[in-house]
């Protein structure tokens, strides 16, 4: 037929490579890919307000929030003397680090507005957004 036939050693040091980087890889059927493109590809972000203390944020998309609505990945500068920050979207908030001066986050699109706050005590409860 039309496949591949690896040795069962390469495939399991692929798969462990795969494990190895679960926070950087989605791994997902062919819908969910196609409703995530369709929302990121009609989004807008608008920036509110950014000071010392804060980030104010406005995500929207122009995919119909009926059928498209998975959270967006967001990359988010952040001023570099921010150690712990705290994203807030409505009810749901979770404190992260920044890797240098951003952060990464997912956040729904057309929904309230999200907030980071910098320099933030780190919070026992992690809601994901």
């Amino acid at each position: 037929g039309d496949h591949h036939v690896v040795d069962m050693p390469i495939f399991t040091e692929f798969l462990d490579k795969l494990v190895s980087k679960r926070d950087q890889i989605w791994i997902t059927a062919a819908i969910p890919a196609h409703k995530y493109s369709i929302e990121r590809d009609g989004a807008n972000i608008k920036v509110l307000q950014s000071d010392d203390r804060q980030i104010r944020l406005q995500l929207t998309s122009k995919a119909d929030a009926a059928l498209y609505d998975y959270p967006l990945t967001l990359i988010a500068k952040v001023p570099a003397t921010w150690k712990q920050c705290r994203i807030i979207q409505g009810a749901n908030q979770f404190s992260c680090q920044p890797t240098g001066n951003s952060i990464m986050f997912d956040a729904l699109p057309n929904g309230e507005m999200i907030t980071i706050q910098g320099n933030v005590e780190n919070t026992k409860e992690h809601k994901e957004l």
